[in-house]
């Protein structure tokens, strides 16, 4: 029987609810590639777990690493067709006492990171015929 899904793409999989999601999604036999800044953390969970796992060390804030986990969604090598858009942060203060920088970099990663992966995975999930929007 085939799986529903061959390869998916988490964020934020270095911890917390993402990797918790990489755990659950290997336990059922789906290989991954993983997305956090930590790179040592994502090697560590890479040998947890027993499929094929492919380390993307990346800050979503960053334009330059944004746009290789983008293009990574988009390629038809190894594809992709489940994006668990999960990497986020937040700050524990009262919205006025958050300088503006921050409040940018917070959007960047939970708004505007969460849209341009979705923009990168849609197409090419159609165009693999595995989604419909």
């Amino acid at each position: 029987m085939k799986r529903q899904w061959q390869r998916a793409l988490i964020t934020g999989a270095s911890s917390g609810i993402g990797r918790e999601m990489t755990r659950q999604l290997a336990e059922s036999g789906i290989d991954l590639v993983v997305v956090a800044r930590d790179a040592e953390r994502l090697a560590a969970l890479a040998e947890e777990v027993d499929v094929d796992v492919e380390v993307l060390s990346a800050d979503l804030s960053v334009p330059a690493d944004l746009a290789g986990v983008a293009a990574r969604l988009g390629a038809d090598d190894d594809p992709v067709d489940l994006l668990v858009n999960n990497a986020g942060l937040g700050f524990s203060a009262d919205f006025v006492d958050v300088p503006a920088e921050r409040s940018r970099l917070m959007v960047d990663v939970n708004v505007a990171a969460l849209h341009e992966l979705c923009l990168a995975a849609a197409p090419a999930m159609i165009r693999r015929g595995v989604a419909r929007f």
